[in-house]
């Protein structure tokens, strides 16, 4: 296993049992070509497979996962295309979509070396931007959905990113260790059943203390012809949007010392928070 895959390996734990994850050849020497890569759990021995390049640790069913695709004229759009169709129906700005991603990365203020974690990567189209701004640093991109998960991988190949790993896992509880990652992003993963601060709080265990995450979410609209709008989107695709100005008061109110959002359009906002860091006065 490559240093990069070892370094994402250490902050990933089995989603089955909660223990470590190692090679398994560490306790099967004798394992066939094609599987000397994949992983096995100490703990219970659960296994987990290297897919094309990705590493698989399954999502679980029952109804609860995520949205990663919502329906649209006669077909799906994932999540980042539903950002590109609301941004070009803003009105009274000619900004695109590619410009409010880069606006979304400035914001999370990722530095060269820092351990960087990505829910939600879609189709991959930040992958390439944020492995490069943290390179050498380790990008850890979870998502769900294995097809967006190829369709991120080509994009690495073919920019060359070689500083990312690619995880299929489930995304309402990502199996990622505390305090492992300097800068967090998450994309379309807070229009799930539970509420948006709960999520976040939650997964953003994984931040060390002063890091950063910033994300894309699917924003109540004030206003009335929008909100009934949205209304019926989420009745018909199973979601909920988030009032992110509610969401940056209860999160300032917990582990957070600074919140920033802006809404781009009608339907979706960009954010970013800072986890409050240790307080030297607190070991006296």
């Amino acid at each position: 296993m490559d240093d990069v895959r070892e370094h994402a390996v250490a902050r990933l734990y089995c989603p089955a049992c909660g223990d470590w994850l190692v090679p398994i050849v560490a306790f099967t020497p004798d394992v066939a070509a094609p599987a000397r890569g994949d992983l096995t759990c100490i703990g219970c021995s659960a296994s987990y497979a290297w897919r094309d390049g990705v590493l698989d640790l399954g999502v679980n069913g029952g109804g609860n996962e995520i949205p990663r695709h919502f329906a649209h004229d006669q077909g799906e759009i994932t999540f980042l295309e539903l950002f590109d169709e609301t941004i070009r129906m803003a009105v009274n700005s000619d900004r695109t979509s590619e410009d409010e991603l880069y606006a979304l990365l400035s914001w999370l203020d990722p530095y060269p070396g820092q351990p960087t974690l990505h829910l939600g990567c879609d189709d991959g189209r930040m992958t390439p931007p944020l492995a490069q701004a943290v390179h050498p640093g380790l990008l850890l991109c979870i998502e769900s959905d294995m097809e967006l998960l190829q369709q991120a991988k080509l994009r690495c190949l073919q920019n060359g990113v070689d500083n990312a790993v690619l995880v299929r896992a489930d995304l309402r509880h990502p199996p990622v260790r505390p305090n492992c990652f300097d800068r967090m992003v998450l994309t379309g993963v807070l229009h799930g059943k539970e509420q948006a601060v709960s999520y976040l709080e939650r997964v953003s265990r994984a931040l060390v203390p002063g890091g950063n995450l910033a994300g894309l979410a699917l924003a109540q609209s004030k206003l009335e012809e929008f909100a009934e709008q949205q209304a019926q989107f989420a009745s018909s695709a199973g979601i909920r949007f988030v009032d992110v100005h509610q969401m940056g008061n209860d999160l300032c109110r917990g582990d957070y010392v600074g919140f920033q959002l802006d809404q781009p359009s009608n339907w979706m906002a960009r954010f970013v928070a800072r986890k409050e860091g240790f307080d030297p006065r607190g070991s006296l």
